[in-house]
């Protein structure tokens, strides 16, 4: 936005000879001129996720699609449908699947009609019609460029595609294989980081984490409130939200479902740490993969597991905030008691502080989180599973199945232990591909550069990209 010194980065991007072809976004009208880009298509994130087209776009010509081109972007088709429980939770599957289809109906009519060389993202597509455009883009060997945050303060590293991760990173590893780093060589920022997550002192709780107590404020979740019902009233969809919203009041309390199943964790024994992401959120949702059911992560863990060790899951604080008192999709009825049924797996009150379960754990755990890459700073091997930004550095392990759980841990059990070198090593290349750059205000309040400086770095990492086209 404005204030971000987003809309001078476009700016800078026509100015240097990048035509900016199309926008979409939330709020344009507050954020951006559009005398300045006459050329430009402007689409309103919110019309974009109900599938209405712009006014400068004419899409009546554009075909449906057939099921050739539907089978070609079969992998993205799940998870678009898992993505809509977040806005379109009041949807039927059908009506689901028929919206999918005019996104892509509208989308790659648009990619057809207006021919991009590049298609830019501010994070890793999860806004359900951008994964639409991502999955088209990928199809047609269209470059992405997608911005992807780090826990470190304001630091980003850029890919093309967050299944592969970034190449960038996984060169420099390459080159630098064999060569150690000091914490002397970590930039500031970096080294300040490092410092912080190995002093038992200090808070390393994420400013994300610490930022969601604003953020779900009573004030602010009857804002929120207050808009989804203007919207159900304009969509003319109240009457059918509001029966299923009474309908799941009789359900119970996923909040009373946990409580009553929790039990204090018992630190004396061997344990694997795994704390439950916040749904629905990117972190999960592509980044997770099929992982997106954390269940099942559970389930694979549990059944890999040494008889005399245990799971102690945790859920998310502020799961429960936004939501109320009731079930919906990402925790229905019975969702803790499924976890609570698995005989070595033991659901821990949510007051339990997280540092203390890392400290105390064998391994840590998560889906694409930032527990993993928390125990490593405390010599604890991680496991995850998705696809996290941290997954290229030493001490870690990927699972998707069975077979690879059982590997991780039989190393682990036999003591394997993360490399505190290998650690800086990591960090020391990772900050030559991780400008500082902030599209968020909680990222701005965390970062040492100005906002000229952030316009500058965000123009030189995509003209960086655009290069190797």
């Amino acid at each position: 936005n404005r204030e971000l010194g987003l809309m001078d980065m476009i700016k800078e991007l026509d100015k240097i000879g990048h035509e900016i072809a199309y926008i979409s976004g939330f709020k344009l009208e507050e954020n951006f001129n559009r005398s300045e880009f006459p050329n430009a298509i402007w689409h309103d994130y919110h019309d974009a996720r109900a599938g209405i087209a712009p006014a400068q776009v004419d899409d009546s010509a554009f075909p449906p699609p057939g099921e050739d081109l539907i089978n070609k972007l079969v992998d993205i088709e799940s998870t678009i449908l898992v993505l809509m429980n977040k806005r379109f939770e009041w949807m039927g599957e059908n009506q689901k699947k028929h919206l999918y289809y005019r996104y892509i109906q509208y989308w790659d009519g648009v990619i057809k009609k207006y021919q991009p060389d590049a298609i830019i993202m501010p994070s890793a597509p999860h806004t359900i019609y951008d994964l639409v455009v991502y999955g088209l883009a990928k199809l047609y060997g269209i470059k992405t460029i997608i911005f992807e945050l780090t826990a470190i303060y304001d630091r980003s590293i850029i890919m093309n595609d967050y299944v592969r991760g970034f190449e960038r990173l996984q060169k420099k590893l390459v080159e630098n294989k064999g060569k150690n780093f000091s914490v002397s060589d970590l930039d500031a920022d970096i080294r300040k980081y490092y410092e912080n997550q190995i002093n038992p002192h200090e808070s390393s709780t994420p400013y994300i984490i610490k930022s969601l107590g604003d953020i779900y404020s009573p004030q602010n979740i009857t804002k929120a409130k207050s808009t989804a019902l203007w919207r159900s009233l304009r969509d003319r969809v109240f009457w059918e939200r509001l029966g299923k919203r009474i309908a799941r009041i009789g359900q119970g309390s996923p909040q009373k479902e946990y409580e009553s199943l929790q039990a204090e964790p018992d630190f004396s024994r061997k344990y694997i740490y795994m704390p439950l992401h916040y749904q629905p959120e990117c972190s999960t949702c592509p980044l997770g993969g099929v992982f997106v059911d954390q269940l099942l992560a559970v389930k694979i863990l549990s059944y890999c597991l040494p008889a005399d060790w245990m799971i102690y899951v945790k859920e998310q604080p502020f799961q429960w905030k936004p939501r109320g008192p009731v079930y919906f999709k990402y925790r229905f009825e019975g969702y803790y008691k499924i976890l609570a049924s698995l005989p070595n797996v033991r659901l821990v009150p949510i007051s339990t502080d997280t540092f203390k379960l890392i400290e105390n754990a064998t391994a840590v755990a998560s889906v694409s989180g930032t527990a993993p890459w928390e125990g490593l700073f405390r010599d604890k091997p991680g496991i995850f599973f998705g696809y996290p930004w941290y997954r290229d550095c030493h001490g870690l392990f990927k699972v998707t199945d069975v077979a690879s759980g059982r590997e991780a841990i039989e190393k682990i059990k036999n003591g394997f232990k993360p490399d505190r070198q290998e650690l800086i090593n990591y960090l020391a290349n990772l900050q030559t591909v991780s400008p500082n750059l902030f599209r968020f205000p909680h990222l701005k309040v965390l970062s040492s550069i100005s906002v000229e400086q952030n316009i500058k770095n965000h123009v030189e990492a995509i003209v960086r990209e655009l290069e190797n086209i």
